[in-house]
């Protein structure tokens, strides 16, 4: 099951990853956005909010999903705490972005981007991944080993 768990973490890092890299790519463009689903997402995609500290939330977002695919790929070639624990804290600090985010879009913008929502989905994706992987260990603890700690 670990291996099932691992390849969809995998899968979603490379659906998140594609998703931000498509938005900053249209953003560095100027090139508005087709929404067929929902006809918010120029409205989100231009908004004051859609930008941190001057950094577009995109470029963030490509940076959180390359972590990702990072993170999931050392699951393959190092399945050790550490590296577990690493890929369930860089899911949870995406989370929580995640959650603030749909609710700028929710409460402070008043409407929906179908692409930001793709976004959340995956980030929800992998926190379920990884929490699965975390709960795996037979103690629910994560506990390095002398030779991890080095």
């Amino acid at each position: 099951m670990d291996f099932w768990l691992r390849t969809t973490g995998v899968l979603l890092s490379f659906i998140g990853l594609a998703d931000a890299t498509f938005l900053y790519a249209k953003r560095v463009s100027g090139t508005p956005l087709v929404c067929d689903i929902l006809e918010g997402c120029n409205i989100v995609a231009n908004s004051p909010h859609s930008v941190l500290f001057g950094v577009p939330l995109s470029l963030l977002g490509a940076i959180f999903f390359g972590g990702m695919v990072c993170a999931t790929a050392l699951l393959f070639s190092s399945y050790s705490n550490r590296t577990r624990l690493f890929f369930f804290g860089w899911s949870c600090v995406g989370i929580l972005f995640s959650l603030y985010f749909l609710y700028v879009q929710a409460f402070l913008i008043g409407a929906w981007c179908v692409y930001c929502l793709v976004s959340a989905g995956t980030t929800f994706g992998l926190f379920f991944v990884a929490f699965a992987l975390w709960r795996r260990d037979s103690s629910g603890i994560l506990v390095m080993s002398a030779d991890e700690v080095r």
